[in-house]
């Protein structure tokens, strides 16, 4: 049985509300210096990360790049020294950056999560101390007839569906409006966002994208020397116009986010359908054959038609507004006929792809995104290993970018040969443009162009065996699927504990509050609310129903009440009435109800503990005698039940601080230190029964979990893991 003296609830809001305000304004900063050389982008970002805490922290920032830039170097100034990072492998950049953290110094460590999305994780930054990470990368320009082309993405609108990485890793959207101040340097007349562009720096928000359009770019041959002795030489040349007549499949977009407005303040939708009946625009030949094809929810297919026909056919299309099941769609377009040529027009706003599943089909694909908050990731990916390309639409000449998509697809660059070498030419088609990196010995001096060599080795490394690959990435400075960049303050003071994570939040898109403002805000449901309110007329408690997501607070105080500002009569209780110790040991709270303690009075019963958030992991003052373990209870399912928030609590974890924990994570830690295996782990390596018992908690969830497994592994260093796995057998 569980004890229940357990502190106000006016307190814990206050308490949980001073937490939310000390996590703020963690990235300070970002700007962007941009010069367009010929048929590439050379990019310096700088972001500034500041801790205004009192403790050190980790700030981990997951953002998207262009799909084809290869990052090719990071630096950063830590108390007036320049640090540059160093490439390695990405198990051995991991490991740097892990032990670095053991070690208490600062580090950043760079990362390709996929291509598209990289993540940047900045530890161990000291409470009153800000840290410059200044990130190179090297992007293609797009063409589009005589316009070049240039998109960094800032941000990405709402993904469906799965990414595949951790949960630390994960993209997060929905942080505080800030702005880039952003410098370019072109060499004929360009617009920025369709402002011309000067020479003093512009503001964008992070909210937006910068897109660059360069009238009349011309593209020549660009040559520099390389880390292996070498100079290269990468070309660009236009694809020619197509020749030849096409099949095409051209799968269309009728998902609910579609309607949402684009950069040139267009509904997507309206966007796509206007520009597909411009065919004369298209580059479409008489004698091509289009299969149309719809998709949202379920895929339905509109016929085949031709140049002639399509405006019409594409006109009487009906707009879905279902969800985003891309997958289940080009499975189904590519099964419909050998070598399907795929055109997927979309907002790339889904994020389960299996890219392996549809290569099986022999299909190629081609896509256009649709907007500044597009996720590249998944759809260029599937485009450009099955042999096609991706275009980037702002909605201000829609019909122009999928006439390049459509000029495209009848091209097809040959597949590398897979070699243990270094090649000494690479071909690789991308936006429009055949880029042709290629290699040779010379003793002639040549103009040093940063990042050039490296975006030329990033062109080769499909081409070549995987440790081979990771040679020359890492010897080239890049960052890809096989390399990462670290850095380590050695020189630094080091700081003790674990560093609190703090993942900083992408702002949200600003086509998706220009949709939400459009629309305005969804009514509320008088029915959606439950209500518990004193007899005395003191605060109301409103709690959203049962589907509110685990761990993210969804209590709300009204009738003017604010947490820092709570008048200390209104003064409730939470009393416990469960009877099972399942609901703590494992699940939920447990049912309850909200007294007045002065008087006594029953304001109501709170439905249960899901709905208001996990409200007993900031109820540090509950006292308990004993505990009960359930028959059924084990340990791994009560995790994945009942989550825990180590990062809240890390360094309690680490300490062995049992006493400073909630009453979920005590009851747990509690019930492992009676368990005759736990202790016998304990004896053996003569370890506290508490730490061992923390140590468990931790290593279930350590592959998924960073700072469990921080905490883990200086708990159970030196113990064998057979041991570790032998216990949890039966815990």
């Amino acid at each position: 049985m569980f004890g229940t003296r357990i502190k106000s609830l006016d307190e814990f809001i206050r308490e949980k509300a001073r937490g939310r305000r000390a996590e703020q304004a963690v990235l300070t900063a970002t700007s962007y210096s941009v010069e367009v050389r010929s048929g590439l982008a050379f990019v310096q970002m700088t972001r500034k990360f500041e801790n205004k805490e009192a403790k050190p922290i980790e700030a981990i920032l997951t953002f998207p790049v262009p799909y084809e830039a290869a990052v090719t170097r990071i630096s950063t100034v830590i108390d007036g020294r320049k640090l540059v990072g160093q490439a390695q492998p990405k198990a051995k950049a991991r490991e740097t950056y892990e032990t670095a953290i053991d070690d208490g110094k600062a580090a950043i460590l760079h990362e390709q999560l996929l291509k598209g999305l990289h993540m940047v994780s900045v530890a161990n930054v000291k409470p009153g101390s800000h840290i410059e990470v200044v990130a190179n990368f090297a992007a293609p320009v797009a063409m589009v007839g005589s316009m070049g082309k240039v998109r960094l993405p800032l941000t990405v609108g709402q993904i469906y569906g799965n990414l595949p990485m951790q949960d630390s890793d994960r993209l997060l959207t929905g942080g505080p409006a800030q702005f880039a101040d952003v410098t370019i340097k072109v060499p004929t007349k360009a617009r920025l966002n369709g402002r011309a562009i000067d020479e003093t720096a512009q503001r964008v928000s992070l909210g937006a994208v910068i897109d660059i359009e360069i009238e009349n770019h011309q593209l020549k041959p660009l040559t520099t020397a390389t880390k292996d002795g070498r100079v290269v030489t990468v070309a660009f040349e236009m694809l020619a116009e197509r020749q030849e007549s096409m099949e095409i499949d051209l799968l269309l977009d009728a998902s609910g986010s579609m309607s949402e407005i684009d950069n040139a303040r267009n509904v997507k939708w309206n966007a796509m359908i206007d520009a597909l009946t411009k065919v004369e625009a298209l580059g479409l030949r008489d004698d091509d054959k289009v299969h149309l094809w719809v998709f949202a929810t379920t895929l339905r297919y509109e016929g085949a038609t031709t140049r002639k026909d399509l405006s019409e056919r594409v006109r009487r299309i009906t707009f879905d507004r279902g969800s985003t099941e891309l997958d289940s769609a080009l499975q189904q377009v590519a099964k419909s006929r050998e070598g399907a040529n795929i055109l997927v027009i979309t907002d790339g706003r889904a994020g389960e792809l299996n890219v392996e599943r549809m290569l099986s089909r022999g299909c190629r694909v081609t896509a256009v995104l649709l907007g500044g908050d597009a996720l590249e990731a998944n759809i260029s990916h599937l485009a450009a290993v099955s042999g096609g390309q991706t275009f980037i639409s702002f909605g201000l000449e829609t019909e122009r970018d999928i006439a390049a998509a459509i000029n495209a697809m009848a091209y097809l660059a040959p597949a590398l040969p897979v070699s243990p070498s270094r090649p000494g030419a690479v071909t690789k088609n991308m936006g429009g443009v055949a880029v042709t990196a290629k290699w040779n010995a010379s003793k002639k001096p040549y103009e040093e162009i940063n990042g050039l060599s490296a975006f030329a080795a990033y062109l080769a490394l499909s081409g070549m065996t995987e440790d081979s690959a990771a040679i020359f990435s890492a010897e080239e400075g890049l960052v890809s699927h096989l390399t990462s960049i670290v850095l380590v303050d050695e020189a630094g003071e080091a700081v003790d504990g674990i560093p609190a994570q703090r993942k900083i939040a992408l702002e949200e898109s600003a086509s998706a509050m220009r949709s939400y403002m459009a629309a305005g805000p969804a009514p509320m449901a008088a029915a959606s609310m439950s209500f518990a309110a004193s007899a005395k007329g003191g605060p109301l408690l409103m709690a959203a129903p049962g589907g509110a997501r685990r761990g993210r607070g969804a209590m709300i105080v009204g009738s003017g009440f604010r947490p820092e500002a709570a008048d200390p009569s209104d003064d409730l209780t939470f009393i416990d009435r469960s009877s099972d110790n399942d609901r703590i040991m494992g699940g939920s709270f447990g049912g309850g109800w909200v007294s007045d303690s002065k008087t006594g009075d029953v304001a109501g019963h709170v439905p249960s503990p899901s709905d208001i958030g996990d409200l007993s992991d900031y109820l540090k003052s509950v006292e308990f005698e004993q505990v009960n373990v359930p028959v059924t209870w084990t340990l791994k399912s009560s995790l994945a039940t009942r989550p825990i928030d180590w990062d809240a609590h890390s360094n309690d974890l680490l300490a062995g601080d049992v006493d400073k924990l909630p009453l979920s994570i005590r009851a747990r830690i509690k019930a492992l230190t009676v368990n005759a295996a736990v202790l016998s782990l304990a004896t053996k390596y003569a370890l506290k029964v508490e730490t061992v018992a923390i140590a468990l908690l931790a290593y279930c969830v350590k592959d998924t979990v960073r700072t469990a497994d921080r905490i883990q592994r200086r708990h159970l260093k030196g113990v064998q893991a057979a041991d570790v796995e032998s216990v949890l057998a039966v815990v």
